[in-house]
C-alpha cells in the first residue's frame, strides 16, 4: 500500500470518529434541549392559568394594534393589579434567553468541527373556551402589540404586553391548525442551501445524514445504506423487479421516473442536449457529457492495474476484467467465455452465420461492422494510413504497423518450435502448422490439403486454368502475382538479389540459395533410389529418369524370360 492511501485511510479514520462523537454530542444536546423545553411547557401551562384568573372576562378578543404612550397612560390604574403577573412572565423569558445563550454557546465551542441547525419544536396551547366566538386577528408579528377588548366594562384595555406576546407566539399561542401547518413548512438547509418540505424532524435527519455521513436506511438484501428512505425504496425494486413507471407508448416499464423521462424522449424525438463541437443532439445530459470526452481526450476513469484511462466508468469495468480474468459471458454452443456481452453477441454469429452488415456495392455481408468498414476502402481505393519511411499507403491501420517492421526489422513473434520469429502473429500462425502438420484447408476438386488458404486458392487456379495476372509487355498469363513479378524483371532486367561470396546477383530468392549451394558445397535433394545427391531439384528430377529408364529395361528382360 503506497504512503497516499496509507495517509487516505488514515484521515478518513479520523474523520468517522470525529463525525461519530460529533454525532453523539449532538444528541446529547438535543436530548437536554427537549427536556428544558418540556420543563418550560410546563411553566408555561401554569403561568396561563394564572392569567387565565387574572383575566376573567365573559369575552376576550385580540386585536392587532400599535401602542400609544398616551393611551397607555390613561389605562394605567386599571391594570395595575397585572404588573406582578407581567414581572413573572418577563423572567421567564429571561430564563428562557439564557437557556437560548447556553445551546448557541455549545454550539459554537463544536463550530470547529461542524455547525448542526436547531430547529424550532412548537408548543400547541390547548383553548378551553371552545364555546367562544373565533379569534379577530392572527397572532402577532414584529413589532406589533395586543389590543384587548372586553364585554364588561365595555371598552378596550390595551397594555405593552411584550413578554406575554413573545410567549403566546413562540410557546403557546399556536392552534392545531397552525401547528399542522409550521411543522411543515419550508425550510432550508444552512449548508448547502436546500430547500426542504418536510417536517423539522425530517429536517434535522436531512442534515444529520446529508453532511455527517451516516446512512441509517439499509437494504436487507445486499446491504447497502442509504441516506434517506425514499432512495431505499427506489433502490429496493431493483432486486424485487417492480417497474411502476409505464411508457404510455411502447409499455416500457421502469423503476425510477426519471428514467420514464429520459425515455419518453426516444418517442417524441426531443433531443434537448447538443454538443458545441460538432452539432450533435442527445436525450439527457449524461449521454451529451461521455460524448464531450470525445472532443476533450478527457479519460477520468483509471485502471488501478495498468494505469489505463477511459473516457466511461463501464468501458473501464470492461477492461478490468482483462486483469481478473473475468469472462461473465458464455457462448451457448461451444462455452467460450467473453469478458463483455458485446462480443460474445459477434461470436455467436459465426454459429448462426448472421452477417448484418452489407456492402451496398457488392453486397457482400459480414458479422462486424469494422469488417465493413475495412472492406469498403476496397471499392473506394482509399489508403489513408500512410507509411512515413518510404511513402506506401494502406487501408487499414494494422497493415501499416505490420509493413513498418519491415524497416524497424522488429519482429515480436517468435517461433517456440525452431525460434523463427515474424513482423505479424497471423504469420506465425501460419509458420506453426509446418511444426504441427495441420493443414486445414482442402481442395475440393483433389482432396489435396493446404496449410494456407491462400496457397489454396493459388492451387484451384490449375483446375480452373484461371490466369488472372498477365505480363503488360509480351501478355504471358500467370496464376499469381508474385510470378509475375518475378516476369517481369526479365524485361526489365533487374536482379535484385546478390551473391555475398562472388557479386552475382538473380532474379529471384530461390536462385539465390540455388547459387549459394556452390559456395558451401550442400547437396540438399538425395536420390532415394541410388543416394546420390543433387544441389537442385530440376537436376534431382533428371537424374530421377535414368532410374526409370532402367525400370524399364528390367522389366522387359522379366518380360523375355
Amino acid at each position: 500500500m503506497s504512503t497516499v492511501q496509507m495517509l487516505t485511510l488514515l484521515v478518513n479514520q479520523r474523520l468517522t470518529a470525529a463525525v461519530e462523537e460529533i454525532f453523539v454530542v449532538f444528541e446529547r444536546t438535543i436530548a437536554e434541549y427537549e427536556e428544558e423545553l418540556c420543563r418550560t411547557k410546563e411553566e408555561n401551562e401554569r403561568q396561563r392559568q394564572e392569567l387565565d384568573a387574572v383575566f376573567n372576562q365573559p369575552r376576550v378578543v385580540l386585536q392587532r394594534t400599535d401602542v400609544r404612550e398616551e393611551h397607555l397612560q390613561n389605562k394605567k390604574p386599571r391594570l395595575a393589579h397585572i404588573k406582578k403577573e407581567e414581572e413573572k412572565l418577563e423572567a421567564l423569558h429571561i430564563k428562557e434567553e439564557e437557556e437560548d445563550h447556553r445551546i448557541s454557546r455549545d454550539g459554537e465551542h463544536l463550530g470547529g468541527l461542524v455547525e448542526f441547525p436547531v430547529i424550532g419544536v412548537p408548543v400547541k396551547r390547548e383553548d378551553e373556551d371552545k364555546g367562544e366566538e373565533k379569534r379577530e386577528a392572527e397572532p402577532p408579528s414584529g413589532s406589533s402589540t395586543w389590543h384587548v377588548t372586553t364585554e364588561a366594562d365595555g371598552g378596550s384595555q390595551a397594555d405593552n404586553l411584550s413578554a406575554l406576546r413573545s410567549d403566546s407566539c413562540d410557546a403557546t399561542s399556536h392552534s392545531p391548525d397552525t401547528d399542522d401547518q409550521d411543522s411543515k413548512a419550508d425550510q432550508t438547509c444552512p449548508t448547502d442551501n436546500t430547500l426542504l418540505k418536510c417536517s423539522p424532524s425530517d429536517q434535522t435527519f436531512h442534515y444529520m445524514n446529508a453532511h455527517t455521513g451516516k446512512k441509517p436506511y439499509s437494504c436487507s438484501t445486499c446491504s447497502k445504506s442509504f441516506r434517506n428512505r425514499a432512495v431505499l425504496e427506489t433502490h429496493i425494486r431493483i432486486h424485487t423487479g417492480e417497474k411502476p413507471f409505464s411508457c404510455s407508448v411502447c409499455g416500457a416499464g421502469f423503476g425510477r421516473n426519471d428514467h420514464l423521462k429520459k425515455h419518453m424522449s426516444i418517442h417524441t424525438g426531443e433531443k434537448p442536449y447538443p454538443c458545441s463541437s460538432c452539432s450533435k443532439s442527445f436525450h439527457d445530459q449524461a449521454n451529451l457529457e461521455r460524448h464531450t470526452r470525445k472532443h476533450t481526450g478527457e479519460k477520468p476513469f483509471t485502471c488501478s492495474v495498468c494505469g489505463a484511462g477511459f473516457a466511461r466508468n463501464d468501458h473501464m469495468k470492461i477492461h478490468m476484467r482483462i486483469h481478473t480474468g473475468e469472462k461473465p459471458y458464455s457462448c451457448s454452443s461451444c462455452n467460450r467465455g467473453f469478458h463483455d456481452q458485446a462480443n460474445l453477441a459477434q461470436h455467436m454469429r459465426r454459429h448462426t452465420g448472421e452477417k448484418p452488415f452489407t456492402c451496398s456495392v457488392c453486397g457482400t455481408g459480414f458479422a462486424r461492422n469494422d469488417h465493413l468498414k475495412k472492406h469498403m476502402t476496397t471499392h473506394t481505393g482509399e489508403k489513408p494510413f500512410t507509411c512515413l519511411m518510404c511513402g506506401t499507403g494502406f487501408a487499414r491501420s494494422d497493415n501499416l504497423k505490420q509493413h513498418a517492421r519491415i524497416h524497424t526489422e522488429e519482429k515480436p513473434y517468435s517461433c517456440s518450435g525452431c525460434d523463427k520469429s515474424f513482423h505479424d502473429r497471423a504469420n506465425l500462425n501460419t509458420h506453426m502448422r509446418i511444426h504441427t502438420g495441420e493443414k486445414p484447408y482442402s481442395c475440393s476438386s483433389c482432396n489435396r490439403r493446404f496449410d494456407r488458404q491462400t496457397t489454396l486458392a493459388h492451387h484451384m487456379r490449375i483446375h480452373t486454368g484461371e490466369k488472372p495476372f498477365s505480363c503488360s509487355v509480351c501478355g504471358t498469363g500467370f496464376r499469381e502475382n508474385s510470378i509475375l513479378k518475378r516476369h517481369m524483371r526479365i524485361h526489365t532486367g533487374e536482379k535484385p538479389y546478390s551473391c555475398s561470396n562472388c557479386s552475382k546477383s538473380f532474379r529471384s530468392r530461390t536462385n539465390l540459395k540455388t547459387h549459394l549451394t556452390i559456395h558451401s558445397g550442400e547437396k540438399p535433394f538425395p536420390c532415394s533410389v541410388c543416394g546420390r545427391a543433387f544441389r537442385e531439384k530440376c537436376v534431382l528430377k533428371r537424374h530421377m529418369r535414368t532410374h526409370a529408364g532402367e525400370k524399364a529395361a528390367t522389366k522387359a528382360v522379366m518380360a523375355n524370360t
